[in-house]
């Protein structure tokens, strides 16, 4: 997720800097390959980074070292791009770990600089990614207050008052295990 202090979004900002400033020093190729650059760089910091392109359907991207028929190619450091660009504060943090999540966050939030901010965890979506056991509710601590649902789980869902998990769905994540003050969710 790339930062800003203004009501840009990441690409925005970046993009923004790179047209006002206008590189003057460059020449008009490299100044295009800049602006690429960033773009690239807004793209997967944005969307997160596990090594698969969601919103095309699991298409390979240049993070993964393979090119879109499967085959090997050169593989783009997310974090050394972020850094030959100017972005001094680049972060990678595990999505699922929430406290950390929100740190990094606020941290980063009130920097006085660009940062960029990369989540990288395996698409759970793909079929050789491990999952663990699903989870269960412990019917006796939950109180209904539904803080679990806030994460949007499809897995999650309310039944007379308390929360329930369809075990076809859920991955073990533990994502809503975070959220829950009553330790009702157990593994």
């Amino acid at each position: 997720m790339l930062k800003s202090n203004k009501m840009f979004s990441g690409a925005g900002y970046l993009l923004l800097i790179a047209l006002a400033v206008g590189f003057p020093l460059m020449t008009s190729n490299t100044y295009y390959i800049t602006l690429f650059c960033l773009a690239f760089i807004y793209m997967i910091a944005a969307f997160g980074l596990n090594f698969i392109t969601g919103m095309t359907g699991h298409q390979q991207n240049p993070t993964t070292g393979f090119n879109l028929k499967g085959d090997p190619c050169t593989k783009i450091d997310l974090e050394s791009l972020c850094r030959s660009v100017g972005i001094r504060r680049v972060r990678v943090v595990d999505p699922n770990q929430l406290k950390e999540m929100d740190r990094v966050l606020k941290e980063e939030l009130a920097a006085e600089e660009p940062s960029v901010i990369i989540t990288r965890s395996p698409c759970v979506m793909l079929k050789d990614v491990p999952k663990a056991p699903p989870l269960k509710v412990d019917a006796d601590k939950c109180n209904g207050c539904s803080l679990c649902m806030r994460i949007g789980c499809p897995a999650l869902s309310l039944r007379d008052g308390k929360a329930e998990i369809d075990r076809t769905q859920c991955i073990g994540c533990q994502v809503c295990m975070q959220m829950c003050h009553r330790n009702a969710l157990i593994v």
